[in-house]
């Protein structure tokens, strides 16, 4: 146990906001006399060479201590900041859960980031025994851990996540130290320190939830080792804590995770800050024939990457390895040109506020931190139907900031106390060490800080202090009052205490707590522990579905589910409420009505799509219930096929009934609904939109017929809209005479549409064959071809399409990169026009980019393009193959039908895994119909974009991508 620290240093705070001018100027001073000159970005290209010493440019950073830490931070008005805990009780926090009496248990990742095999990780528990916010003790409760990245507390226990790892630490002779340790799953992937599994949270549903990350796993149950392995390649998972049972769960998030208080989720990426999981991989995972979307929505109104406005200056060796990067001395991206900040590179920790001590208006709102900026941002998070809009709260600034380098706010916590707790590293560098070329890392220690860490309390001047709570031995009834706290730690930790306890005697009160407890917090989590602890009741269900609260009713809907099947008051119930005023109630219905075997189930699916047919999201959750039935529903809907909006459903679920057995015979009214959809797809007068969807509805139909009606829809004449939806269907359908129409358009049709056409053509190997023939007639030139479309023919699976494709093509650039940049590094020099730069980016870029209003989002954002250096971009364009980000790996997808299919994975689910590739085309395939998955290793931009540039070319090109309009 470790001495108690000076009170003095540990209750100070500050109180900084942004109008302190003056104070913040002092701090930046400071620290611009600790760390001298910070080095230029753009000194002579003859002083970079790869065997110079660069140890003058590369200074090391002095830490602070923690009492002057404090002294580095600036506040949104209002709030100050509080030490609670710092070194050396506590070092290299990146996760925490307080317990059921207030006690901190605290992951230590003082293995990061190359010393995994020293299993220097470390479990502490911190207490404050006189309850003055401080944490005056420390246990280091388990250590020899690798790599440790997540706690949760349970059954006088904590889970810890430790790939390859989830593990169960217990003291049970109560000397403060865990004696019991047992691996109660394994097969996380081990293969990124920054990837690894992270965030556990508790659900409303009782479960602990965690993010995977980008190291994915195949993941085994312990106690059932003959169990086939939980596959979570771009998904997350849950997992009961006493049955130990684990599922796959909709996902995909970096390093952070959090539930509002509805049990809504969201989690966050380094380069996308504000993300939404839109819906439950077990709902969707029902029908094997549901083509779904991504569960991972975008939700920041300011994008992905959104501006940061950081107080901290830019770390020397960031500086010098953009440097270096830019004239190609060492491989990696550029970040941004020698100014790597202004924007979110490393966000991580999401959480939503859900604490009783500041003012109400904060309540709900949410904090991402950005380690790389030293910073904790703010967003209002704002209903918009199914989804929320994430909008910057703080103007011009940032909630939290630091002048001092190392502050490093990895996770935050809601607290006992009301409050929100930081978890900060407090390391000298946070970096993946492969991103370091030796010529830098020789004069880093990525250890520097190993010995270091604070946990800091963010405090309103309006909140009000309370004791350390102690609920662990608090009796029953008490906690079921306590699921009504307005402390969302209180309800959180009653919840998993009830469920602990599982005392049968509990049951009346919860019933109780359903039925007149103050909001719906109480309703909500009375009603999850009585699910939990198989106490629902088909009575307490029904007044649930009618509270006056729409949260309430959504989840009631939910839960209703399983039951409905044994009472029919209860399935009368969920069926009669198509007409809830509210949407999301509505939407967690038609997931609901997957669960009924009722026929009036499907005329229920019906007329929620007729209230909501423009509704992606209610189309899904529709569809995600027909596995069975989709024929029914398409008959029920046939007879309003003229009304356009339902357009987009009706495809959906004709294509549903078809994969579910839907013949010729069948009902349905098929050949009316094809009927109507061919006279809309040629009907001139109809919007392109619907024109488009009703095209899509012809691919259900018989080849011939759909290649008669839409093959002269290819037509520059006609909507791009139309032209490329009659493109997919006539890809869907195949067919020789199909696949000549395609090739033999290709003389007639604009650029884009030309991609998509191509595209086509190579989806089917018979068609390669009709491309190729075209080539070598000269029907087809080669230039018509994109370096994508000739980089597959020449690495195609067959070798007679290799051979014939490199005798056809020509063959890409040779040159070494490097040798290339060098080239053209005289077009730096020359004074770019942005106009006919725009239209070598149409050219050349915009099938994967956009910027400046043109192109499509394909590859990696280019907002940052104003803020890089020309150079930059230039290796950027010249050398894509440098450094690969596996987010923009090019897959190939053959299909069990012979249809391949290339791209970017952007989603997959238990069901499906969806592409986009150049021109912004996607395109969901069923994991049933797929043969095998491939990458290139590539990026999905090739090399050679520079063939038929010349520097002034190029030089437009710079002006266009860097220059403010």
């Amino acid at each position: 146990m470790n001495p108690s620290r000076d009170s003095a240093v540990a209750r100070e705070s500050t109180v900084r906001t942004r109008s302190a001018c003056v104070a913040a100027a002092h701090c930046a001073a400071l620290l611009a006399v600790a760390l001298g000159p910070l080095p230029s970005t753009a000194q002579d290209g003859a002083e970079d060479r790869l065997d110079r010493d660069y140890s003058t440019e590369l200074p090391r950073i002095a830490p602070v201590s923690p009492a002057q830490a404090l002294q580095r931070f600036t506040l949104a008005p209002g709030f100050s900041i509080e030490l609670a805990a710092s070194e050396p009780l506590v070092v290299d926090p990146v996760s925490m859960a307080f317990d059921a009496d207030g006690a901190l248990y605290v992951v230590e990742m003082r293995g990061y980031s190359e010393r995994r095999d020293a299993a220097a990780g470390r479990i502490r528990r911190l207490t404050d025994s006189d309850g003055d916010g401080v944490f005056e003790e420390s246990v280091v409760f388990a250590d020899g851990l690798c790599w440790p990245t997540a706690v949760a507390c349970f059954d006088g226990g904590v889970f810890v996540g430790a790939a390859p790892d989830i593990l169960f630490l217990a003291d049970t002779d109560g000397d403060g130290r865990a004696d019991r340790r047992e691996i109660v799953f394994t097969g996380f992937g081990t293969g990124n320190v920054q990837g690894l599994l992270n965030s556990f949270r508790w659900g409303l549903d009782g479960r602990l939830h965690g993010v995977t990350s980008s190291s994915g796993g195949s993941v085994l149950a312990t106690a059932d080792p003959r169990a086939a392995p939980l596959v979570l390649r771009g998904r997350d998972f849950s997992f009961d804590p006493s049955t130990r049972s684990i599922s796959a769960e909709s996902g995909g998030g970096q390093h952070g995770a959090c539930f509002d208080d509805e049990g809504r989720r969201f989690v966050c990426s380094n380069s996308d800050h504000a993300q939404q999981i839109v819906f439950s991989d077990a709902d969707v995972a029902r029908n094997p024939f549901l083509r779904t979307p991504s569960a991972r929505l975008s939700i920041a109104a300011d994008g992905p990457q959104a501006d940061v406005f950081r107080t901290s200056p830019v770390e020397p060796w960031r500086l010098v390895r953009t440097r270096l990067r830019v004239k190609g001395l060492i491989p990696g991206p550029v970040e941004r040109g020698g100014l790597a900040s202004g924007y979110f590179t490393s966000a991580t920790g999401i959480t939503v506020y859900r604490g009783d001590a500041w003012p109400a208006a904060y309540s709900g709102q949410m904090f991402v931190g950005d380690v790389g900026g030293n910073l904790l941002h703010r967003k209002l998070l704002e209903p918009d139907g199914v989804v929320f809009t994430a909008r910057r709260a703080d103007a011009g600034g940032e909630f939290l900031t630091s002048t001092d380098p190392w502050f490093r706010p990895v996770q935050c916590a809601n607290g006992p106390d009301g409050n929100l707790y930081v978890a900060d590293m407090y390391r000298e560098v946070i970096e993946h060490p492969d991103s370091l070329a030796p010529l830098i890392k020789e004069h880093l220690d990525l250890t520097s800080g190993d010995d270091r860490g604070r946990i800091y309390r963010i405090v309103h001047a309006d909140g009000v202090r309370r004791g350390v709570p102690r609920l662990a031995e608090a009796a029953s009834d008490r906690l079921v009052a306590l699921l009504a706290h307005p402390n969302a730690w209180h309800r959180e930790t009653a919840a998993r205490l009830l469920c602990e306890r599982a005392d049968p005697a509990t049951l009346p009160n919860l019933a109780q707590m359903v039925a007149a407890a103050p909001d719906r917090r109480g309703k909500l989590h009375a009603l999850h522990v009585l699910a939990v602890l198989d106490g629902l009741t088909p009575e307490l269900l029904i007044a649930a579905l009618a509270d006056e609260d729409a949260g309430v009713r959504a989840h009631a809907v939910r839960l209703a589910a399983p039951l409905a099947g044994s009472s029919t008051d209860l399935r009368e119930g969920l069926l009669a409420m198509t007409a809830d005023p509210d949407l999301r109630t509505r939407y967690e219905l038609a997931f609901a009505l997957g669960e009924l075997i009722d026929p009036a189930r499907l005329q229920a699916l019906a007329a929620l799509v007729r209230g909501d047919p423009g509704n992606r999201w209610i189309r899904l959750a529709v569809a995600s219930s027909l596995a069975v039935g989709a024929d029914v529903v398409l008959a029920l809907l046939a007879e309003e096929a003229d009304d356009g909006a339902l357009a987009p459903m009706l495809a959906e679920l004709t294509r549903l009934s078809i994969a579910g057995g839907l013949g010729p015979s069948s009902p349905g009214n098929l050949a009316e609904l094809l009927a109507k959809a061919r006279a809309r797809a040629v009907d001139p007068h109809q919007p392109a939109s619907l024109r488009a969807d009703s095209i899509g509805v012809l691919s259900l139909g018989d080849a011939r017929e759909a290649l008669a009606s839409v093959g002269p829809l290819i037509d520059p004449r006609e909507p791009p809209a139309v032209q490329l939806a009659s493109i997919t269907t006539l890809a869907r359908l195949g067919g020789r005479e199909a696949g000549e129409h395609l090739v033999g358009c290709l003389a007639s049709v604009g650029p884009k549409v030309r991609l998509e056409c191509v595209s086509a053509v190579l989806s089917r190997e018979d068609w390669v064959h009709i491309l190729l023939d075209a080539l070598c007639a000269g029907a087809v030139r080669p230039e018509w071809l994109d370096a994508n479309h000739s980089r597959f023919l020449r690495s195609h699976e067959t070798d007679a399409v290799r051979e014939r494709a490199d005798e056809l093509l020509a063959r890409p650039p040779s040159a070494e990169r490097s040798s290339v940049v060098e080239l053209l590094e005289p077009a730096l020099a020359l004074t770019g026009d942005r106009a006919r730069g725009k239209e070598v980016f149409v050219a050349k870029c915009a099938t994967c980019h956009r910027h400046g209003g043109e192109g499509v989002d394909v590859g990696p954002l280019l907002s940052a393009a104003l803020h890089r250096g020309p150079l930059a971009i230039l290796v950027d364009v010249i050398d894509p193959n440098r450094e690969v980000d596996p987010r923009y790996q090019d897959y190939l997808v053959r299909l069990t039908d012979g249809q391949s299919l290339t791209g970017i994975i952007v989603a997959e689910s238990a069901a499906t895994v969806t592409l986009v590739r150049s021109g912004g085309a996607r395109e969901t395939v069923l994991r049933r119909d797929i043969d095998h998955i491939r990458s290139s290793g590539l990026s999905l931009m090739p090399e050679g974009l520079e063939a038929g540039l010349d520097t002034g070319a190029i030089a437009d090109l710079l002006a266009f991508l860097t220059q403010q309009q």
